[in-house]
């Protein structure tokens, strides 16, 4: 990917959930090879920008484009994109009696596009539980 290539462009972004703005008016750009956090106070719509993004929520106008593809205003994105992006939610509820290591927790999303995370925050080939994802 090159470094100057747009990963995510946001235009004049609108998320309301019920009759509350959560996202009001939002534009950036993000570039590749960038690094950058979302911060703010508990409240200020940052779950709910990322998940407008990543089209888990729907958006009530403006425009998302990640990767090159937009993503509809209903929060449908294209098969292709949706297999590029994990999303883990802040609560994720799993059962922890459920004897796993954490090799085998990222085997069962990142095995099927055959890419797993390397703790150096780039990506490896995955060979079935040889992650770089330390188990311990």
């Amino acid at each position: 990917m090159n470094t100057m290539e747009t990963v995510l462009a946001i235009k004049e972004l609108n998320v309301y959930r019920g009759v509350y703005a959560a996202v009001e008016n939002v534009s950036f750009t993000l570039k590749a090879g960038t690094d950058t956090a979302l911060i703010g106070p508990n409240g200020a719509g940052k779950s709910t920008l990322v998940k407008a993004i990543l089209g888990v929520l729907p958006f009530h106008s403006g425009s998302i484009a990640l990767l090159g593809q937009p993503i509809a205003r209903s929060g449908h994105s294209y098969s292709r994109l949706r297999q590029q992006i994990a999303y883990l939610p802040q609560n994720f509820l799993f059962d922890r009696s459920i004897p796993m290591t954490v090799a085998e927790l990222v085997d069962l999303g990142w095995g099927k596009s055959g890419v797993a995370p390397t703790l150096g925050g780039s990506t490896a080939a995955y060979q079935g539980g040889a992650t770089g994802v330390g188990s311990g």
